[in-house]
């Protein structure tokens, strides 16, 4: 059977043959270290592994890699192969993986063991193909490339599929508005198996021979070492990591950096001033979504930009503002819709009220506004709109307004039950040492009405972080001692 998903390969192969030794992948700290013959000839041996196996075009291979060299020449392999690959998250537990095996049936399961209970470690896993296809599970579409997972916040995961000729829109996309070049070495400090490190970082690798600095761990040491290459490097992080290097005791002098990207959270302006203040780099900011790739960037970004603008979109997508009835939203700001040729062609499972992606089109789950220049700027979630006695609250303003008080690093800012207003706003705040509960709701006292100030607040040194260095709500929830969060 004909391969549907070569047209991935080509342009790296092309660019390989042009240039077979320089080198394309290479792991911080120093471990594995391939050029571009060494790579394309660990890729064609894994794919002969898989058909070895019975693996072939239009079977799904689900992966389970931390970062690191491995899961680039896995993904390449099973395209090599016909197959799609799923991303399994690197720590994914066990239960997670059968899960996904009973949602998706792989033909075979590729990476790491994790580990069941505290008292085994995690192995290796070897090139495993289930007994036979679960019952019920989800069947392929024509042309699949990658099943991208979402956080599963509000559930179980949920798989996104993309198809080959989705995944190449959205990486020519990106790589023309951040004008990344071929020789550009890509900084992977965030997970390759979440959407924004798949499609910044693994696809200018596919599509135009890009390299990959992998940080394996991205501890200070690590992060600085891969920031201080000496070739011209791309790195693509979220706010947690710029903040990281704004705190680190590490000595570190950017060399060859020349574009430093954020996405995944909201950028504190105070992060970025700082960042700049010591490191002489802009930090632009980036939006996108699982369902449909980058949507938009900042090109050009500087002070005067209020928090939450990232920029106008990317070239091929169109962005549209849907108006919401009620709620305190800004004049002009609604539900974010984008129609691109990079939106993914659907969601496993389904959603039964048809709010999955297709067709070129999502509505996603952000609210946002855009200004007379076109450029976006978001102002929340939908359905996280707040009841405090009547008052609809829109958390991301209140989580807006502590972070812009100088004492505070980030905020979390969460409903509770309340007995006299039905709901009410407590707040989880990292914030400097020293620094007491009373003055930070003196201080918003005066930058909000009273309703919104939060009726719980608790101070941390550091909030808690899932793996892609965003803060981790649910266990902001426990800290709070919020059991049940009010829907």
């Amino acid at each position: 059977m004909e391969n549907p998903l070569a047209i991935l390969l080509e342009p790296l192969r092309r660019a390989i043959r042009d240039a077979p030794h320089v080198q394309r992948l290479r792991e911080i700290p120093p471990g594995a270290t391939l050029d571009g013959a060494q790579l394309l000839e660990a890729v064609d041996s894994q794919a002969a592994a898989l058909r070895r196996l019975g693996v072939g075009a239009g079977d799904r291979v689900l992966l389970h890699y931390p970062n690191g060299a491995a899961l680039p020449v896995a993904v390449l392999a099973c395209w090599e192969a016909g197959a799609c690959c799923v991303l399994a998250r690197g720590e994914a537990p066990a239960a997670e993986l059968e899960h996904l095996a009973d949602l998706l049936s792989p033909a075979a399961v590729l990476g790491f063991r994790p580990p069941a209970g505290d008292s085994r470690a995690a192995g290796a896993l070897p090139i495993w193909r289930p007994a036979r296809r679960r019952a019920g599970s989800a069947r392929p579409v024509p042309g699949e490339a990658v099943i991208k997972l979402t956080s599963g916040t509000l559930g179980e995961p949920r798989g996104i599929v993309v198809t080959a000729g989705q995944l190449l829109a959205g990486a020519r996309q990106i790589i023309e508005t951040m004008q990344i070049g071929p020789l550009d070495v890509n900084i992977a400090a965030i997970s390759m198996t979440h959407s924004y490190g798949f499609d910044n970082l693994l696809m200018p690798l596919a599509v135009q021979g890009s390299p990959l600095a992998v940080v394996r761990s991205p501890l200070p040491a690590h992060l600085a070492a891969a920031l201080g290459l000496s070739e011209a490097c791309v790195f693509p992080g979220v706010p947690y990591l710029f903040d990281l290097m704004c705190r680190s005791s590490i000595p570190w002098r950017p060399a060859g950096l020349r574009l430093c990207i954020s996405a995944g959270a909201p950028l504190p302006a105070a992060v970025a001033r700082a960042f700049h203040r010591l490191y002489g780099l802009s930090v632009h900011n980036f939006y996108g979504t699982t369902e449909t790739g980058g949507i938009a960037f900042e090109r050009r970004p500087h002070p005067g930009l209020p928090e939450g603008s990232v920029g106008q979109p990317l070239p091929g997508v169109r962005v549209e503002v849907e108006p919401l009835q009620g709620g305190d939203l800004e004049e002009a700001a609604g539900r974010i819709v984008v129609r691109s040729a990079a939106v993914a062609h659907s969601c496993v499972p389904s959603d039964a009220a048809g709010g999955g992606p297709g067709g070129g089109r999502f509505a996603t789950g952000d609210l946002g506004c855009l200004d007379a220049d076109g450029r976006l700027r978001l102002v929340g979630r939908l359905g996280l709109l707040v009841n405090v006695g009547g008052h609809k609250v829109n958390p991301a303003e209140v989580e807006r307004a502590l972070r812009a008080l100088p004492p505070v690093r980030e905020a979390v800012v969460l409903a509770v039950a309340d007995r006299r207003r039905g709901q009410a706003l407590a707040a989880c705040v990292e914030s400097e040492p020293g620094v007491s509960r009373e003055s930070i709701l003196e201080s918003l006292a005066g930058l909000l009405p009273r309703y919104k100030l939060p009726r719980r607040l608790l101070l941390v040194r550091d909030l808690p972080r899932t793996e892609r260095g965003k803060p981790d709500r649910a266990r902001i929830q426990d800290l709070l001692g919020i059991s049940n969060p009010p829907g």
